[in-house]
């Protein structure tokens, strides 16, 4: 015969002033918002070309990838990754001027153009490494944005660094040293900014920073963005394709500048002047275009800084 002890009325009374008791603790708990988690976010900042913002809202990527949704790639052995969106973004636009009036200690930008920019190719050389070991981090790059609000646009740049840009304490691999490397950027929102895995390269060697459009219809393309060095034949880049409709804005504006950390005197800038980049401007029919470029120089870094342009070139001064 199987017997059944049931319980006393008093235990019953103990088990269901503990489950009222859990259940009033958990109301009474202060909630935990999306603002309080961002707050309480231990992610460090790191400082990207388009400025500060915190490492897990950064993601470095195989070269040769593609971005395939706002925060899904796919590498170039087919394995499609998705990152874990960040709870703390920094709005570039809270941290830089608007994307129309850059002011990095240098710039040179076009204006609006009169149709959308298709292609932009720029190539350079890499310059002397700065004087001194006191510089925090150089970037030098040529990109196109879709408009004047760098919180909600994209930027697409080809990129060369000098330095570590905060990577030792990001848990990002491959962010700098006192060395030149040339990686690719694509910026698409607060929260989905890819960079691809560095490559070194040396003072003196041929660069040449690409953004271009393929495949467009009716105004939406795919882009891709590389940075390659044609002395040491090696690379990096990316793409971004539009079956997801996040790669498909129009870009409006062209820029090549100069920034960094730690930029005090002329000691901390490249030891060789001017860094040029020879221009070739296309919209997306592919007609080659004669921009016109506004400049700026912060001569309180450097007095020696300055900035001109014509057409087809643009030659920051150190």
């Amino acid at each position: 015969m199987l017997w059944i002890r049931r319980p006393k009325a008093w235990q019953l009374w103990k088990n269901l002033a503990v489950v009222i008791g859990v259940v009033t603790l958990l109301i009474a708990a202060p909630q935990l918002t999306l603002s309080a988690l961002a707050e309480s976010s231990n992610s460090p900042i790191v400082y990207t070309p388009l400025g500060p913002n915190h490492a897990d809202c950064v993601h470095l990527i195989p070269n040769g990838s593609v971005i395939i949704g706002l925060n899904e790639i796919q590498e170039p052995n087919g394995t499609v990754v998705n990152f874990s969106p960040c709870l703390d973004p920094i709005n570039p636009a809270s941290a830089s001027p608007s994307a129309c009036t850059w002011n990095d200690p240098e710039t040179a930008q076009t204006g609006s153009s009169p149709s959308y920019y298709g292609y932009f190719k720029a190539t350079s050389t890499v310059p002397s490494n700065p004087t001194t070991t006191n510089t925090d981090w150089l970037y030098l790059w040529n990109g196109l944005l879709t408009g004047c609000s760098p919180g909600t646009d994209s930027v697409i740049q080809s990129v060369i660094q000098w330095g570590d840009a905060n990577g030792a304490t990001s848990g990002h691999s491959g962010w700098g040293g006192k060395w030149w490397q040339e990686e690719t950027w694509y910026y698409l929102s607060t929260t989905s900014y890819y960079e691809t895995a560095p490559i070194t390269i040396s003072a003196g060697d041929s660069i040449v920073g690409t953004e271009s459009t393929s495949s467009c219809v009716g105004g939406s393309c795919d882009w891709s963005v590389s940075e390659y060095d044609t002395t040491a034949g090696i690379g990096s880049g990316m793409s971004c394709s539009n079956t997801s409709y996040i790669c498909n804005l129009s870009e409006v504006y062209a820029l090549i500048a100069l920034e960094g950390g730690g930029l005090t005197s002329c000691s901390v800038l490249p030891s060789s002047s001017p860094m040029t980049f020879y221009n070739v401007l296309k919209n997306v029919a592919g007609t080659t275009l004669t921009p016109s470029w506004s400049t700026y120089a912060d001569t309180s870094i450097c007095s020696a800084m300055s900035v001109s342009a014509s057409s087809t070139y643009v030659s920051l001064y150190f």
